[in-house]
C-alpha cells in the first residue's frame, strides 16, 4: 500500500485525496443528510427529472462530506429508470469523490 498518486487526477472537488476517514459523519451531518434523503425519496415518486433537479438544487445546502452519497442516489435512480449513460456518469463522480465508499451492484 505505497503511494497512491493515481487517485487524485485533479478532478477531486476538495483538492485533496479522499480518505477512508471521510466516510465518518458527525451526528449533525447524518441528520442533515437524513432530512434531505427523505425529501429526495418523495421526489423520486414524481419522476427522475424532478428528483434530479431537487438533488442538484439542494447539493450546496449539504456538507461536502455527503455529496458522494447524493450522486450515488442519483446514479442508482438513473439506473432503475434505465438512464444508463447518466447512471454511469454519476457512478464515476462517486468514485472520484469517495473511492472508498461501498457501492452496491
Amino acid at each position: 500500500m505505497g503511494g497512491n498518486s493515481e487517485v487524485n487526477m485533479g478532478s477531486n472537488v476538495r483538492g485533496k485525496e479522499p480518505k477512508r476517514t471521510d466516510l465518518i459523519e458527525s451526528p449533525n451531518t447524518k441528520q442533515t443528510y437524513k432530512q434531505f434523503f427523505k425529501q429526495f425519496k418523495a421526489k423520486e415518486k414524481e419522476g427522475f427529472k424532478e428528483a434530479k433537479h431537487f438533488a442538484l438544487s439542494n447539493l450546496s445546502l449539504l456538507p461536502e462530506k455527503v455529496h458522494w452519497k447524493v450522486f450515488l442516489e442519483l446514479a442508482d435512480l438513473a439506473k432503475r429508470e434505465n438512464h444508463l449513460h447518466t447512471a454511469q456518469k454519476y457512478y464515476e463522480m462517486v468514485t472520484q469523490l469517495q473511492p472508498y465508499a461501498p457501492q452496491g451492484g
